[in-house]
């Protein structure tokens, strides 16, 4: 819903632009590169960092207020270390993205693998413990109160 709306204000308000750079040095010689641009494009990136880092809290909050459940269903440990992956991936990724956004192979690499490693580890946590109950005591999660 939001992102939808908030993309479709985006590209009717400030729609994106095809920009040029030329880039010569010694080493490579003359390079091009072109990237889309708007003209107030940080504007728009707070606002889809904002709304992210709401969601972010609103996930901290939820993972609290279910910390108390039946320890069988209480994933609240799992989904808070899943939003402690995403808020330091964030916190690492989006200031050194701005700052070799210059470089647009290092920024695409930077962001593939912040992605690729974020996911892969909120899966991992989210998931684990449901395979090592599956796998190590058949699905029976008594077993692993009675038997460590």
């Amino acid at each position: 819903g939001f992102e939808v709306v908030y993309l479709a204000i985006w590209a009717i308000a400030d729609p994106l632009m095809l920009t040029t750079e030329i880039k010569t040095t010694s080493a490579t010689g003359t390079k091009v590169y072109e990237r889309c641009l708007s003209d107030a494009q940080g504007a728009w990136l707070l606002i889809n960092y904002l709304s992210k880092g709401i969601i972010l809290i609103w996930g901290s909050w939820l993972a609290y207020r279910v910390r108390n459940v039946a320890s069988r269903f209480n994933e609240s440990k799992w989904i808070a270390l899943c939003l402690y992956n995403m808020l330091v991936m964030g916190m690492i990724l989006v200031p050194v993205s701005h700052l070799v956004h210059d470089s647009m192979v290092a920024a695409f690499l930077l962001a593939a693998a912040g992605a690729i490693l974020s996911t892969t580890v909120i899966i991992g946590l989210l998931f684990w413990h449901k395979f090592h109950l599956i796998f190590f005591y058949n699905g029976d999660y008594g077993a692993t109160q009675a038997n460590p």
